[in-house]
Parts: structure tokens; C-alpha cells; sequence
């Protein structure tokens, strides 16, 4: 029986990897014994939400970090697009 406040969502093979990529190289952090985006995460997710309703923002990288992680999440997230835009017709499929 699956919990009560789970829910499954079908992704493209190439989606899932691209947010486990995520998951694992930081998305998520322990912030006072409780889980939380990281703080940076955190901010551009805010940016998300406000181009999402229509608003501007401006980001700027203050430091590039690992080029070839870099490079691998990158390519992860285009192969994710491209595979849920080939699933996209079928209406059980979030297409990121």
C-alpha cells in the first residue's frame, strides 16, 4: 500500500537521471536537523517562481565551480528535454 502522501509521477529515464544528478552533487541540505534546497538552489528557485508569474531577473555567476560536472549536468538536462518532449503526447508524462 503506498503512502498516503506520495505520489507517482512518470519521467522520462533521462529526466530522472538528470534530477538525480542533482540530488546527488548538493540540490538538498540538512539546515537545522531539517532537509532544505541549498541556500543557492534556494535563491534561484525564487527566480524561478518569479519569471514563472511573469517577472525579470537577473542571474550572474560569481564562480564557475567544476567545468566537467558542469558540462555533465548540462548534458543530462538537454537529454532530459529531448526526452520528454518525445513523450509529450502521452498525458501521464511531465515534460520538464
Amino acid at each position: 500500500m503506498p503512502a498516503k502522501n506520495v505520489h507517482s509521477v512518470q519521467v522520462a529515464n533521462e529526466t530522472h537521471d538528470w534530477l538525480q544528478a542533482l540530488a546527488e552533487n548538493g540540490l538538498l541540505v540538512t539546515v537545522r536537523g531539517k532537509p532544505a534546497a541549498h541556500p543557492q538552489v534556494a535563491k534561484l528557485v525564487e527566480a524561478l517562481h518569479a519569471v514563472l508569474a511573469g517577472g525579470e531577473v537577473a542571474v550572474k555567476v560569481t564562480r564557475r565551480g567544476d567545468p566537467k560536472l558542469k558540462k555533465a549536468l548540462d548534458a543530462k538536462l538537454k537529454k532530459a528535454i529531448s526526452a520528454s518532449a518525445k513523450l509529450a503526447g502521452d498525458p501521464k508524462v511531465l515534460v520538464p
